[in-house]
């Protein structure tokens, strides 16, 4: 009874180096198992095609469901005779390769269609040995399907090998996997995972593990920081940027992370933490400011600006605080946090040499409530403080505010003083009389008969007024009527003068 095993698609025509006689590949077949019991004929007969079969007739009849040696190749023939051909078979566990023309395959290689690469021993059954040297190189071929590893990177007993597409297991040199990893292959073939491991003068760390050589990266390994780049060889005496930080590998690997160094005549500060160097940054050290440029090199001798902050840092690094500093014929202030500011030259006070009270030549005259606002001048013009303070010795008589104006509060005389911010004083005299016109009389007020005498009264001789009305002796204007001063001689002959004030078109007297 026949049943189906596996199915073997071969396609096109593959050539692999080194492996001499690598059949073509050939159209998709099925493939049966066969049982043990197939009987084998040494042939003496011949074969005949008929359609697109061959037959194989011996002794005038048809063999079937048999094995027939024909010269050095080993055939078989099918339950209804045909040939078999382009078929793997297995046949007690034993897997079989029958060519497109029918001979069975041996001490040859095949590859399936799949990619599946199987060696075919001298009997015929294809290897299945696991690990197998083949003229001088070693293979492995699996145990249950008997396809070789091929082009692929496996795991066998606990050591990972690596194959190449031809099925040779590869050895001292270096694979990459199709994800990026890459490995070393010892002489013997397993990849190393030994940790650190020097190979032509450069240091490599394979992972335990993984077997995967660290590369093109920055790991911690024994509580150091190491860089490798991207072959895996460890970087050493250099500098290396990852992630915006910078690192400066020691000359055995190690990243610096001491703090201060000195490379190359520059100073640098690698953080004892994550060794990375201060770069492109202001930082406070050890109670001091420091700048650092781009390149992790410590400022000196220059001026910063960073975070509204203007500093300094001098010769030896550290920015000015705290102090008054002439910087390039400058002076300058810094403050504890490093602010520097130029320090200006604020103009030398300007004392008043002198001050008075405008007009106060002659005392002030005011009557009791009237106002005044009294004015000074203070010299030189430039003073610097021009503010004045006022005092009067009798504020019964004047009362005043701050900015000098006065109001007369009484009958009397008092005296003002005002005085500069720098002590110097001006004195000026006020004198308030009585209520303004408090004894002229309004329009409608009876004038004493005395001050004007009427028709009736006799005048003394000389003052008797005349026709106009006007007392003898006084000019008469013809255009207004008004009184007008004369001089009538005295009696020592100087002339006698008559003063007199307007009021509501009567005159009035002044003695």
């Amino acid at each position: 009874m026949q049943k189906h095993v596996v199915k073997a698609i071969v396609t096109g025509v593959s050539i692999l180096a080194g492996v001499a006689g690598l059949t073509a590949a050939v159209p998709p077949v099925n493939v049966f198992a066969e049982t043990a019991a197939t009987e084998q004929v040494i042939g003496h007969g011949e074969w005949r095609q008929e359609e697109e079969h061959w037959y194989y007739y011996q002794d005038g009849e048809m063999l079937t469901n048999c094995w027939v040696k024909d010269g050095i190749n080993w055939y078989m023939l099918n339950e209804d005779g045909t040939m078999k051909a382009d078929e793997m078979i297995r046949i007690d566990n034993d897997l079989y390769y029958f060519r497109s023309w029918g001979a069975m395959l041996y001490d040859n290689w095949h590859m399936d269609a799949d990619g599946n690469l199987y060696y075919f021993r001298s009997w015929g059954g294809a290897l299945n040995t696991g690990w197998k040297e083949i003229a001088g190189s070693w293979y492995y071929f699996d145990l249950e399907t008997c396809a070789a590893k091929a082009d692929t990177i496996e795991w066998i007993d606990g050591d990972l090998y690596a194959f190449d597409h031809n099925g040779e297991m590869l050895c001292d040199q270096w694979i990459s996997d199709a994800d990026g990893n890459l490995y070393y292959f010892r002489g013997w073939g397993a990849a190393l995972n030994t940790g650190w491991m020097q190979l032509d003068g450069e240091w490599y760390y394979f992972d335990p593990e993984t077997c995967a050589a660290k590369k093109d990266t920055l790991e911690t390994i024994d509580a150091d920081l190491y860089a490798f780049d991207e072959n895996g060889v460890m970087r050493h005496d250099s500098w290396v940027s990852s992630d915006g930080n910078l690192y400066y590998m020691r000359s055995w690997g190690g990243a610096l992370n001491t703090g201060w160094m000195q490379l190359d005549g520059e100073w640098y500060y690698f953080d004892k933490e994550s060794c990375a160097a201060y770069a492109n940054t202001i930082q406070k050290i050890d109670q001091d400011i420091y700048g650092f440029d781009e390149n992790g090199r410590m400022l000196h001798d220059c001026w910063v600006d960073a975070d509204g902050v203007h500093y300094y840092f001098r010769g030896w690094g550290g920015a000015m605080h705290d102090q008054t500093a002439v910087i390039d014929g400058k002076e300058y202030v810094f403050d504890s946090d490093g602010n520097g500011v130029e320090k200006t030259e604020e103009p030398a006070d300007v004392e008043a040499e002198s001050i008075t009270i405008t007009g106060a030549e002659e005392p002030f005259v005011l009557t009791v409530g009237e106002t005044m606002q009294l004015e000074i001048n203070i010299l030189p013009e430039n003073t610097t403080d021009k503010t004045v303070t006022w005092s009067v010795d009798d504020p019964a008589v004047v009362s005043m505010n701050e900015e000098g104006m006065l109001t007369g509060a009484a009958e009397g005389t008092a005296t003002v003083t005002v005085q500069t911010a720098n002590g110097l004083t001006a004195t000026a005299v006020v004198n308030v009389t009585g209520e303004a016109d408090e004894d002229t009389p309004d329009e409608g007020t009876d004038v004493p008969d005395a001050d004007i005498p009427d028709e009736s009264t006799e005048a003394p001789d000389g003052d008797a007024p005349d026709e106009s009305g006007a007392a003898e002796g006084t000019e008469v204007s013809g255009e207004t009527g008004e009184a007008q001063e004369s001089e009538d001689a005295g009696a020592d002959g100087t002339p006698e003068v008559t003063k007199y004030r307007e009021r509501n078109d009567k005159p009035e007297r002044i003695n």
